[in-house]
């Protein structure tokens, strides 16, 4: 626990240290009535980001209003630390009680923002009074409780309807500082080489990649590389697995990933547009460009219509495939994974990424062009297949099918009006 005046210092310490500047901060909060009539802070939190990012707009709930603001960085500092000592408000809300003291938590239980986070977190006062009530009003997606709304809208993390527990973040306000130094954005192995993708604001000379090659018996050190925005090591294509490590001078990890072999993506699972565009296309249903399909194992008589879709995406528009998902667009999360991977959450997402592509590589032709990346949507591991309207159409499977996309459905197409010339 650290002391208010301890984390104002913290801050400026934070701010002066920065490579890239933050642009300002974005507050997603919930607030409730109160039983005095003033409203109740239920949960906020408060992320700087080195970009403007725009405020969703606000939903309004008898028990629950859920809001966003966007602070630029020449106020968004002082509107903290005042909201904190109960000196201003968030949206209509004031703390019950200025906040003393600010527990520091581990940085690597945050993945809002795809760089490595340091965070904080302060209680809000607020009293839990509404948790088990429902959250619905006419034209409104209705939530089972105040701690499921919050979950979904604040931490952007979908709960499972049917439980009714108080969700752990309520009563908090939570404050989350990227470090924009650097950091792993996309990797992959394929055959001998080792291809990364990485995002560098800090001086060439202050980062290093370094990397260690698992084999059988016997482990190797790769030489270091500097962090420049692509960087490619040769490695042996027999190896078993290569741990990459991004480090700064003062000893901080920055990013870290474990790569398995054969062809992998490890593409920034807490990059804020790809999951923001991916939680608003599950939210709004599928359609002609957006499909959902559960993990499916190896094998499975199910991967077919993998291959249909993707097919159907690459005649039609192009689209995107969100894997791990159910019908009604919540995501299955870790444990269905788990089940269908055999293996640890990381491994079991390892195994679906490269079974994707190799469904992709080996069951279509010609073979399209398909990005598929392990993301984090509310809260859980979710894959996507992004399909890019093919330019050697037409595509078909194996076996000669074709497919075109209409509505939210594959299509055999017709033959005098829909082949692709």
């Amino acid at each position: 626990m650290i002391s208010l005046d301890e984390f104002e210092t913290t801050l400026s310490a934070a701010f002066a240290a920065l490579y890239r500047p933050y642009a300002g901060a974005l507050a997603s909060f919930a607030h409730a009535p109160g039983a005095d009539g003033e409203p109740d802070l239920v949960s906020c939190r408060w992320l700087f980001a080195d970009e403007p990012l725009p405020p969703r707009a606000p939903i309004a709930y008898p028990v629950l209003v859920l809001e966003e603001s966007w602070l630029p960085m020449e106020v968004a500092a002082g509107e903290l630390l005042r909201l904190l000592r109960g000196e201003t408000t968030v949206g209509p809300c004031r703390l019950r009680e200025p906040v003393a003291e600010l527990e520091k938590l581990d940085a690597s239980r945050e993945k809002f923002t795809g760089w490595r986070e340091v965070a904080f977190a302060a209680s809000s006062g607020y009293r839990h009074t509404y948790d088990v009530v429902p959250v619905v009003a006419k034209g409104l997606r209705p939530y089972p409780s105040v701690g499921a709304a919050v979950s979904d809208w604040v931490w952007r993390k979908r709960s499972d309807p049917r439980l009714f527990l108080p969700f752990s973040d309520l009563g908090t306000v939570r404050v989350l500082l990227p470090d924009t130094r650097a950091r792993i954005r996309k990797a992959s192995w394929v055959g001998g080489t080792l291809r990364l993708l990485n995002d560098r604001n800090a001086a060439p000379d202050d980062v290093e990649l370094q990397g260690v090659v698992v084999e059988q018996q016997t482990s190797t050190v790769l030489e270091p590389r500097a962090v420049e925005e692509e960087v490619e090591w040769e490695v042996p294509a027999d190896a078993d697995v290569v741990e990459v490590y991004l480090v700064h001078r003062d000893g901080t990890l920055l990013s870290h990933r474990t790569l398995t072999r054969g062809e992998h993506y490890g593409a920034r699972p807490g990059d804020v547009a790809l999951r923001e565009r991916a939680e608003e296309e599950l939210r709004q249903g599928e359609n002609e460009r957006v499909e959902y399909k559960p993990f499916i194992e190896a094998k499975n008589v199910k991967e077919h219509e993998l291959v249909q879709t993707v097919v159907a995406f690459s005649n039609t528009f192009g689209g995107r495939l969100y894997v791990g998902v159910k019908d009604d667009g919540t995501p299955q999360g870790e444990v269905e994974l788990r089940k269908v991977g055999k293996a640890s959450e990381e491994q079991s997402l390892d195994s679906v990424v490269r079974q994707i592509g190799k469904l992709v590589r080996n069951e279509i032709k010609p073979v399209p062009s398909v990005d598929v990346n392990p993301i984090t949507a509310f809260g859980s591991p979710v894959v996507v297949v992004d399909v890019s309207a093919g330019e050697d159409a037409p595509y078909s499977t194996l076996k000669n099918d074709m497919f075109v996309r209409k509505g939210a459905s594959n299509c055999k197409p017709d033959p005098q009006t829909e082949l692709p010339p």
